[in-house]
């Protein structure tokens, strides 16, 4: 942002709030921050559909991870809410505190639980991004919009008798000693991970399968375009050929 929209940021006298605009919930749909993903309610419970009632706790249950390349990091909420399930949309608010809301020329990251559906498209416009003026003097003003769309075509779930990890300890972090640990210390730079895995005895993992490994939490990470990885064979059985090791961000 910049010239009027960045002078906004810093001379609004009221809260400011942040607008989620999911268009299609029928393409992109926002869950719950539980482990499950639960849907949200269709309709918005009293106590947390609307500005007056904006609640932190509310935020929790909306927002996995909020960060910031702001030195001072995310603004702490002031609180959220959300509206009912309407015209196939749903919109999702982050209310911030006077004068500690959000800042000019920084970079923001927001992870929530969603669904993508399969007929999703990077042509489809399945979110708005509203950044909303003073709440009390101009509460329909919006500093900043922007569309926002999802960056690769979704790939088809996976389904029965595809590969896949055995339900419990299929991936297990080690240490370099080969013991199972509960905390790893990453004190090397680059670092480096071993894990072992297993797979599903009725689902086996094959020779060209793609094995997608996701770091939690996601804003903690910051990976490389190139890896380099290695395959240590159980007893009796022998690795297989790695063709490519690559990292996302």
């Amino acid at each position: 942002s910049g010239g009027n929209s960045a002078m906004k940021y810093k001379t609004v006298t009221n809260s400011m709030q942040l607008r989620l605009s999911f268009d299609n919930v029928a393409k992109l749909e926002p869950l719950l921050a539980d482990i499950d993903g639960q849907p949200l309610p269709a309709v918005a419970p009293a106590d947390r559909n609307a500005l007056t009632e904006a609640k932190q706790f509310v935020c929790g249950l909306l927002f996995l991870e909020l960060w910031s390349s702001d030195k001072k990091g995310f603004p702490l909420p002031k609180g959220c809410y959300f509206k009912s399930f309407m015209d196939n949309r749903r919109e999702l608010y982050m209310v911030f505190d006077p004068k500690n809301g959000l800042e000019a020329a920084a970079t923001y990251q927001i992870v929530m639980n969603i669904v993508v559906a399969p007929e999703a498209s990077t042509a489809d416009r399945v979110l708005g991004v509203w950044s909303m003026d003073d709440t009390v003097q101009l509460p329909y003003g919006v500093v900043e919009f922007a569309d926002a769309r999802i960056n690769r075509d979704p790939a088809a779930a996976s389904g029965i008798g595809e590969p896949r990890f055995m339900s419990s300890a299929g991936f297990t972090l080690m240490d370099g000693t080969d013991e199972l640990r509960d905390l790893i210390e990453l004190d090397t730079d680059p670092l480096s991970l071993l894990f072992r895995l297993k797979g599903d005895g009725e689902s086996r993992i094959t020779a060209g399968c793609t094995l997608r490994i996701f770091l939690w939490p996601l804003t903690v990470w910051n990976i490389h375009t190139s890896c380099i990885a290695q395959c240590f064979p159980h007893s009796g059985h022998q690795c297989g050929l790695i063709q490519t090791c690559l990292g996302e961000s």
